[in-house]
């Protein structure tokens, strides 16, 4: 079985926050730094040149990144 990674805990976090009547910063807190980590492997992923599609798996941390990241804004 796979591990969550750090989407699926935003989620399920915020899926909790919302049935018990919590307010969502903390969630929007880890979700805006889990956003940073992404973008920056994004950009490593580009300057490492790790593999033969590196743009494309780059864009999609980048693109994933930027959701965590606008989720701040978004509160």
């Amino acid at each position: 079985m796979p591990k969550p990674r750090g989407g699926s805990a935003c989620l399920l976090a915020a899926a909790i926050a919302l049935a018990l009547d919590w307010q969502l910063w903390t969630i929007t807190i880890y979700a805006f730094f889990a956003g940073l980590v992404a973008v920056v492997v994004g950009i490593r992923i580009i300057n490492l040149n790790i593999n033969r599609t590196s743009v494309l798996s780059s864009i999609g941390f980048i693109l994933t990144g930027l959701g965590g990241i606008c989720a701040a804004p978004a509160l």
